[in-house]
């Protein structure tokens, strides 16, 4: 699907380890504030449902900070990955949307998911700069979830 464009960058930036030099600063929109029973168009709920998990994976990697804390979320980070999986692969799935509709949303919605997938990145950066505390099951967990995207988004490989 076209909107996936909003997810690239940021998605990349998660899944290859690195952290984009853009500032996510000029976010024009927050993800954050959705009401459940607002209607949005199906990609743009996918999109901000997208933002939620990643704030979930976010959370749970800025949790650990030890091997105990680390072995603790690997349960949560597991299901926020499948969560991700599932709404990537979806919005995969989804019909193209127009041009204008896929501006408007990238306009809305892509700092804010650039900002997540970044503060991410440099947290999974830590990680692995501290061999997972030598968490095995959190190593295995995040390889995991890097392959994983990379099959989404093969040009990420």
């Amino acid at each position: 699907m076209t909107v996936t464009c909003v997810l690239f960058a940021g998605i990349a930036s998660l899944a290859l380890g690195g952290v984009s030099s853009a500032s996510a600063a000029g976010a024009s929109a927050s993800v954050s504030g959705k009401a459940a029973d607002e209607a949005l168009p199906p990609a743009e709920a996918a999109i901000v449902q997208t933002a939620t998990v990643l704030r979930e994976i976010d959370a749970c990697l800025a949790q650990v900070k030890d091997k105990a804390t680390a072995e603790s979320a690997v349960p949560a980070f597991l299901v926020a990955c499948r969560k991700l999986h599932k709404v990537l692969v979806s919005l995969d799935e989804m019909e193209d949307v127009s041009s204008e509709e896929t501006e408007r949303i990238c306009a809305k919605y892509d700092g804010e998911l650039k900002a997540l997938s970044e503060s991410s990145a440099r947290k999974l950066a830590l990680l692995r700069q501290a061999d997972y505390y030598g968490s095995v099951a959190l190593k295995e967990a995040v390889e995991t979830f890097m392959e994983d995207l990379k099959g989404i988004f093969p040009s990420m490989g």
